[in-house]
Formats: C-alpha cells, sequence, structure tokens
C-alpha cells in the first residue's frame, strides 16, 4: 500500500485524537461530578424543606392553640360580666329588702312579709 499520509501528521493527527478524548474524559467528568453536587445540593435543600415543614406546622399548631385560649379567655371574660351583674343585682336586691324592713313597722317577720307582700301586689 501506498503511504499517502506522511508520518509527521499521522503523529499530528494522534495527538490530536489524543487531546480529544482527554477533553471529552474532561468534560464528561465535570458533568458526572456535576451531578454528584447536584445530588447533595438537593438531598440538603429536602432535609431544609422537611425541616421547615416541621417547623411550620408546629407554627401552625401554635397558632391554633393561641386562637383557642383567645376564645377561652373570651368566654371566661363573658362569664365574669354576667357573674358581676347578677351579683350587683343580688346585692341591690339585698339592699333594698334590707331597707324595706328597716322602714318596716312590723313587730315580727311574719308582719314585714305581709308588708311586704301588700306592697307588690
Amino acid at each position: 500500500m501506498i503511504d499517502t499520509i506522511p508520518a509527521r501528521y499521522r503523529l499530528g493527527a494522534a495527538g490530536l485524537a489524543l487531546l480529544l478524548a482527554l477533553a471529552a474524559a474532561t468534560g464528561g467528568g465535570a458533568v458526572v461530578n456535576g451531578w454528584r453536587l447536584e445530588a447533595q445540593h438537593r438531598r440538603a435543600l429536602a432535609a431544609q424543606q422537611n425541616a421547615r415543614s416541621v417547623l411550620e406546622r408546629r407554627l401552625l399548631e401554635q397558632d391554633a392553640a393561641v386562637a383557642l385560649l383567645g376564645a377561652e379567655r373570651r368566654a371566661a371574660e363573658e362569664r365574669r360580666q354576667l357573674a358581676e351583674r347578677l351579683a350587683a343585682s343580688a346585692i341591690d336586691s339585698a339592699a333594698s329588702r334590707g331597707k324595706a324592713v328597716a322602714a318596716s313597722r312590723a313587730p315580727d317577720c311574719d308582719g314585714v312579709m305581709r308588708e311586704a307582700w301588700g306592697v307588690w301586689k
């Protein structure tokens, strides 16, 4: 066979092929390394998102507990106001009964009741 490609070009072509193979291997390694780094990043991101979702769930539970405590406080406040109104009414009633008894001219308890019943009729 006749050698049409000179030896020095063959040597240059082999070097160029070796250089291209080396560049391809480097590029492939970079891609694989990128995938590895991306996988690490995704795992770290998933762990962070999991921790955040746990914290968000706890925060929602705390918000619900605070809202429940607020509702209980409002109900207790309403009960306190009702008790104060009833106590004031009882005090006023006792005071008016005391005044009625003090103003009565009846000699005994039955007479006071008869007088009071007569006023209420």
